[in-house]
């Protein structure tokens, strides 16, 4: 094993970190704009994202876990929600989703 030894300024190597913190932040907790159309979803949600994702409001999305019908993980007070748990659980409600779609659409007319 090589031993490299960087030799650099603080503020060199403050701007090292806060790049590196940005990469990781960018690609690993993204803050998602709800009008925006390209969402790139992250693999763990917190509730907002999910409820963004599932196309439900965060109130519905807290009824759902509350009667445990959603896997979430509890962490210091916070939702949050993996990704492929999600898609399984809109696989598994197709029914409960294509429902709400034709009563709004019934209310529309």
């Amino acid at each position: 094993m090589q031993n490299n030894l960087i030799i650099t300024t603080p503020e060199e190597l403050e701007q090292l970190i806060y790049n590196a913190v940005e990469r990781i932040i960018v690609n690993h907790l993204q803050v998602k704009n709800k009008d925006d159309p390209d969402i790139s979803y992250p693999e763990l949600m917190g509730t907002e994202q999910a409820a963004l994702y599932l196309r439900i409001s965060e109130s519905t999305l807290y009824r759902y876990t509350r009667k445990r019908l959603i896997s979430h993980q509890k962490r210091y007070q916070k939702l949050y929600f993996k990704k492929a748990g999600l898609l399984k659980w809109v696989e598994e409600n197709k029914n409960l989703f294509n429902h709400r779609k034709n009563e709004k659409n019934y209310k529309n007319n």
